[in-house]
């Protein structure tokens, strides 16, 4: 299974790796096909995520965000 965990570009001013979503990875990674996208860090903003999706078709996808960006990340999704 392919399983893609994101980062998405945010508003908060809290940049840092997301060390949750790497023991995600690592947890899942010896049965399936894992990739950690950083939105920030590779420069995809909310309107390429929909293409960065649509290119590498995950089967599961997830994201970790903070409270404070939920309507942002939401309207733009």
């Amino acid at each position: 299974m392919k399983v893609l965990l994101a980062k998405p570009y945010n508003l908060s001013d809290h940049i840092q790796p997301s060390l949750g979503l790497g023991y995600l990875a690592a947890s899942v990674r010896k049965d399936h096909e894992v990739e950690i996208l950083d939105c920030i860090k590779e420069g995809v903003n909310i309107g390429r995520l929909g293409r960065f999706l649509a290119s590498h078709n995950p089967d599961v996808f997830g994201l970790q965000f903070y409270t404070f960006d939920l309507n942002f990340i939401k309207n733009a999704l």
